[in-house]
């Protein structure tokens, strides 16, 4: 190639990779059609609250366009990289939902020095909004690690490390019996706005006519004085027992989820199972046996694999390593982990099935949820997904 036509393609996949915003997307100021960034977030607060995120996660709205911010269409990707940036402009995305944060450790700037920092930029420069929800869809009921287990089958699921409500944590519930006239007269007290506020949640159970009325409050500790004093003031003659609650797992939600089969089975059924949920022609396995599987004959390990017979997987979308750490169960199904913990693993009879990182969790993204949020934005959002987005690595 000459250097005129090297140049010349050059330009072109700069125009590419960051081409320039239609002037359609200057319609984003008027507010017309579309749906505001802020009721398009509270919407995905409410489907996926941030709570469930772990700790360590950074999730939510981490880029947001100066009001007023219309979304039209919204793209889903896996991992936000230049080339599905350049797509969502070219597509006139005015939002994009990330899985994986873009922005994860803290920047201390905003330049073009880095890759993470100039895919920033140019989403500003853009008008372009990114959420990302992460670990929050990890632990979701009905998330991507359920619809990883799916592909398992029949079976019964828990969250290997259930998510616990922390509203109920450091939180206090005051129990009494009053009359019925004198349980009114507590009601009246406790719907004054200012008493109102300081409760978290009331309930009233009513055994009979006969019997006393059960009470029950639930408020913080710093609430818990003012409650008693009101209580006191009014009821000086009654015994109130004061419980401080803990925090409570949330029913099928959490990290990682452990599956029960119906019935055993073997394991070459299980690997055909997830290679076509997943949609890849290969996975890695690792299994205990007097060999490596890498240098058995074709033939033994063909019947090794179909004779190895599962009830029992921990199942992790992404990687898989520290969560599994410690858990029984025939097979691991994640994304990746280290070669010790994979040793580790069949040491202790446990098999290993590992898909690739994001490949355990790309699916879930462009089927199941754009399915879900085209119905939660009511279809005045048009959901896409990116056709620039993939696993990195591949088998050749």
């Amino acid at each position: 190639m000459t250097r005129c036509g090297y140049l010349g393609s050059l330009r072109l996949f700069k125009k590419l990779l960051y081409p320039k915003r239609s002037y359609r997307h200057l319609s984003n100021f008027a507010g017309v059609n579309g749906m505001d960034l802020r009721e398009v977030v509270l919407k995905l607060e409410k489907f996926g609250p941030t709570s469930l995120a772990e700790k360590w996660d950074n999730v939510g709205l981490l880029v947001e366009p100066s009001q007023p911010h219309y979304v039209k269409r919204l793209m889903i990707t896996n991992d936000l990289t230049e080339p599905v940036l350049a797509e969502a402009i070219t597509q006139n995305a005015d939002m994009i939902l990330s899985y994986h944060p873009p922005i994860f450790a803290p920047l201390k700037r905003l330049t073009s020095s880095s890759i993470k920092e100039k895919i920033i930029v140019t989403a500003i420069e853009n008008r372009i909004a990114i959420y990302s929800p992460h670990t929050v869809y990890d632990s979701l009921e009905g998330g991507v690690t359920d619809w990883l287990a799916s592909s398992l089958g029949e079976c019964t699921t828990k969250p290997i490390v259930p998510f616990l409500d922390e509203c109920t944590d450091n939180a206090y519930k005051l129990e009494t019996y009053l009359s019925d006239h004198e349980q009114r007269i507590w009601s009246e007290l406790l719907n004054r706005p200012k008493v109102l506020e300081l409760i978290q949640r009331k309930y009233v159970s009513i055994i009979s006519p006969e019997h006393p009325v059960k009470c029950e409050i639930t408020c913080s500790r710093s609430a818990m004085p003012q409650i008693l004093n009101l209580y006191h003031e009014n009821f000086d003659d009654k015994n109130v027992q004061i419980t401080k609650l803990s925090a409570k797992p949330v029913l099928a939600t959490g990290s990682g989820r452990f599956c029960r089969l119906a019935e055993p089975i073997s394991l070459q059924i299980l690997v055909d199972q997830v290679k076509k949920h997943l949609n890849i022609p290969s996975l890695r396995l690792a299994t205990d046996s007097y060999k490596p599987l890498s240098i058995l004959e074709d033939s033994e390990r063909q019947e090794l694999i179909a004779k190895k017979m599962i009830q029992t997987v921990a199942v992790v979308a992404g990687s898989g390593g520290s969560l599994l750490k410690g858990v029984r169960a025939d097979l691991y199904l994640t994304g990746e982990m280290s070669h010790h913990d994979v040793l580790a693993a069949i040491a202790n009879g446990t098999s290993v099935l590992l898909c690739d990182h994001s490949n355990t969790e790309r699916g879930y993204l462009f089927n199941r949820l754009k399915c879900d949020l085209s119905s939660l934005l009511s279809s005045t959002v048009e959901i896409i997904t990116s056709e620039f987005d993939g696993d990195p690595l591949t088998v050749i």
